[in-house]
């Protein structure tokens, strides 16, 4: 009797005790468990691009076929989950020497290397501050920046207001200086406010306006482009000034599974001498690339006044870079993980001209 009364005081005391470390495990207050904080460490990543080039049916010039390969190794340094260095280099080789880079209209040096981004990220709460040579930190269209070759040195900095579960408002500045290559002494000045609002799985809306002031310096006569350009003693620059706004919406949903984004910008250059101050780029994107067997397929519609925007800086998977339309489609197929490859076509012409262009890219891509 006296081993029974033993074993129920055994099992009635474990009984209280596990029911007093499981109260106190619940007053325990949730920080208790929260991750430690995450510790400095580098990070190496790359992407890659290969591509075969063919334009044709050029008025004053043969058919141009040509090879590009490029790699960009990016190394960053986290000292916390809110700040962080980088640097990354470009390695150039194309088929065609760095000379017939102007002619070609490209944004790129063809044969070279070089660092082409440099910067430091802060992102303090709602705040972003970035400083060096980086991607764009604003939402731009492909017909205003070339988000791929062009980098952006100077400084910005966001501010994010979250409205509600799946809204947003989003207010950044920034200036820059130089962007292009070569002689390049341009001050660029930017505002937009982007409003974001929905869930892609669903419907999601982005709207921004943005507000452009750059101010053209200095720039190599080789990236005048079609844009007008006047002699003031002596010396080439722009005819027009290029006070821009800029309105970009796009919207994504879900079709039949596959994901969908449709985007409409337009572009007005409020200090342009002359006609066709306007530009406009339509586009649609459905499915996604990055994961084996997955794909893309696009449409883009492009109609830029001659001094709607800067040449200089706008993409060169187009062959004129102003005071021309023209229509892009492409589809891209995933291999192998982050790697894809992407076969596109261009039909374009100026709009002084009745004759159209042909452009045709073929990509392998590795994405960062």
């Amino acid at each position: 009797m006296r081993r029974d009364s033993h074993r129920r005081w055994i099992a009635a005391a474990s009984l209280s005790l596990a029911l007093a470390l499981t109260a106190r495990a619940q007053e325990t207050p949730p920080e208790y468990f929260e991750e430690p904080p995450e510790q400095p460490h580098l990070t190496l990543q790359w992407d890659f691009l290969a591509r075969y080039d063919n334009i044709s049916h050029l008025r004053y010039y043969p058919a141009i076929s040509r090879g590009r390969f490029e790699v960009r190794p990016e190394v960053g340094f986290l000292t916390s989950s809110t700040f962080r260095i980088g640097v990354r280099g470009s390695f150039n080789y194309g088929t065609e020497p760095n000379e017939d880079n102007a002619l070609y209209g490209d944004n790129y040096v063809s044969r070279g290397a070089y660092v082409d981004r440099y910067f430091l990220l802060w992102t303090p709460g709602a705040w972003t501050v970035q400083a060096g040579a980086f991607g764009l930190p604003v939402a731009a269209g492909e017909m205003l920046w070339d988000k791929h070759d062009i980098q952006t040195p100077g400084a910005a900095v966001s501010y994010a207001d979250q409205l509600g579960a799946a809204t947003s408002l989003t207010f950044t500045a920034g200036g820059f200086y130089s962007p292009q290559h070569y002689q390049d002494e341009s001050i660029l000045g930017v505002g937009q406010v982007l409003w974001k609002s929905g869930e892609e799985s669903r419907f999601a809306i982005q709207a921004s306006a943005a507000f452009w002031n750059m101010d053209m310096r200095n720039m190599d006569p080789r990236y005048f482009r079609e844009n007008r350009v006047v002699f003031v003693n002596g010396k080439v620059e722009y005819k027009s000034k290029f006070q821009l706004l800029d309105t970009l919406v796009k919207l994504q949903f879900p079709v039949a599974g596959l994901p969908v984004t449709v985007s409409l910008d337009f572009v007005h250059n409020f200090g342009i001498v002359g006609s066709g101050p306007n530009a406009y780029e339509a586009g649609v994107i459905v499915g996604t690339v990055g994961t084996p067997r997955t794909w893309r397929a696009f449409f883009v519609y492009q109609n830029i006044g001659r001094d709607a925007v800067v040449g200089a800086y706008n993409t060169d998977d187009w062959w004129w870079h102003t005071w021309a339309e023209g229509y892009r489609f492409g589809a891209s197929y995933t291999i192998l993980p982050m790697v894809y490859v992407q076969p596109a076509v261009v039909f374009q012409r100026r709009l002084d001209h009745g004759y159209w262009i042909n452009r045709v890219t073929v990509d392998l891509v590795k994405m960062f």
